[in-house]
């Protein structure tokens, strides 16, 4: 069988570019390239102010990002009205992966990137990761490597190129494209990129933090398989990987067709109204301005702190900026089953207040503090919750823990789990919440239609594992 690079299933588990022991080149980059974080007081942050009517924390050459406060109002959900913290940045970020072929084998280039809000310091990260304001050198530090294939016509072959937002119950209205580049030309590799075979990403995908959020983002945009591909053609994979594959070609087996899960969507949209009102930062109804973090009154959700960071193989090697400090770990979660033999995910529609449109998709279940969850508390109105507090082993298809974006939040962690029900389990669907297939899936997150969590899930999905 001839593949294309968009097929993901049955490529190899060890690449011919790649370093020997892909764990250990990144351990080592790990110790080696480790950044300092320190702590500061708010108002130490040095090319960072408090500014502005309404106030915010903004960076003094009006590039890069600011942090607002928010009201919003909304007539969807349990909670019709609040006020937080939000990460303003009007500017689409470039997240682009170059590709090529090796003796047969497609790679994927990336690099072991430090970031000061990481967990462990250093995860896989796209061969480019760049805000306008980093690419366009406002820090002026060194360029950006890699850039010229992402913004130059005629470098590559363009294989995806996506617009995707960012978690809009952080971000506000934050956007990135979503970029894979095929080259054919040799390119000298610095220290720190590898070439990686999506096999081995696959399983570096089942491990907790080593692939970043953005190269989850821009492996949920590449589609797992070319048209004319059947199930019974493949190699032989796990049971649970054939009936994903199933999922992915289905044409005329799902649940609802493509048309009414538009109408579904589109109904919701029409049907609920959310509005946002721009409030100062120091002011915010529930949260304490202090010396150290803005952070709400209860101890939950979030706090904002500033930070003081030194890595040596960044693009600028010292500097200052606010971070969102996460409460507590979060899960991400989908259900699956089959229904009429055909593999679905239940999906949800999601409003947050940042996002680029009123609703976007996303997984089963989203929740901002997985320890309260894990201690059967506050978590009570979140439908299908229960069912990921202690599932049985033999429904976990997927559960790693991973780290959103190291560059804006710190240490902030989601439980990612994947669970598949077998059929003769009952769940009451409620109106938020769609059985869509793999395929209708991939054409929804091609339209931008998906969140950052259903995204990233869906890109740990391994289509060539094997028993």
């Amino acid at each position: 069988m001839q593949y294309d690079y968009i097929s993901t299933t049955h490529l190899p588990r060890v690449g011919t570019l790649s370093p020997p022991d892909v764990g250990d080149w990144i351990a080592a980059r790990r110790a080696e390239h480790r950044p300092s974080v320190r702590r500061l007081p708010l108002k130490q942050l040095q090319a960072w102010a408090f500014q502005g009517d309404p106030l915010r924390i903004a960076h003094q050459s009006g590039y890069f990002f600011a942090v607002e406060g928010l009201r919003v109002e909304s007539d969807f959900g349990p909670v019709k009205s609040w006020e937080q913290p939000i990460l303003r940045q009007p500017e689409v970020g470039i997240l682009g992966i170059l590709t090529r072929v090796n003796r047969g084998v497609r790679h994927f280039l990336l690099q072991a990137k430090a970031e000061p809000g990481l967990v462990n310091h250093v995860q896989l990260a796209p061969s480019v990761q760049a805000t306008a304001s980093n690419y366009l050198r406002v820090h002026g530090g060194r360029h950006t490597v890699f850039l010229k294939y992402f913004v130059e016509p005629g470098r590559g072959r363009l294989l995806v190129d996506q617009i995707q937002g960012e978690m809009g119950s952080r971000f506000l209205r934050k956007s990135n494209r979503n970029i894979v580049v095929e080259i054919d030309e040799e390119l000298h590799i610095p220290d720190g990129f590898c070439w990686l075979a999506m096999g081995q990403i696959k399983e570096l995908l089942k491990q907790d933090n080593q692939v970043n959020m953005d190269v989850r983002s821009v492996l949920s945009c590449i589609p797992f398989v070319t048209t004319g591909v059947s199930p019974d053609s493949e190699a032989p994979v796990s049971e649970f990987a054939h009936h994903l594959l199933a999922s992915a070609l289905d044409q005329q087996v799902a649940r609802h067709s493509d048309d009414e899960l538009r109408v579904w969507l589109a109904e919701f949209r029409k049907r609920h109204q959310i509005s946002l009102l721009r409030r100062p930062i120091d002011r915010l109804d529930g949260w304490q301005c202090g010396e150290l973090e803005i952070r709400h009154e209860t101890g939950r959700f979030f706090s904002v702190i500033a930070v003081e960071v030194e890595a040596r193989q960044r693009e600028v090697e010292h500097w200052h900026q606010p971070l969102l400090k996460q409460a507590s770990c979060g899960l991400h979660g989908f259900v699956l089953q089959r229904i009429k033999g055909v593999m679905h995910f239940l999906v949800q529609a999601c409003l947050s207040p940042g996002s680029r449109r009123a609703f976007e998709l996303g997984p089963t279940v989203l929740v901002s503090d997985y320890e309260t969850l894990q201690f059967g508390g506050m978590n009570h109105q979140i439908l299908f919750v229960d069912i990921f507090r202690q599932p049985p082993t033999e429904w976990i298809r997927y559960d790693a823990m991973q780290s959103e974006e190291g560059g804006r939040f710190y240490q902030y962690q989601n439980r990612c789990v994947i669970l598949e029900l077998p059929p003769n389990v009952s769940l009451a669907v409620s109106a938020t919440h769609r059985w869509m297939t793999l395929r209708q899936i991939q054409q929804f997150v091609k339209l931008g239609e998906f969140n950052m969590a259903g995204r990233s899930l869906i890109a740990c999905l391994d289509l060539g594992e094997q028993d």
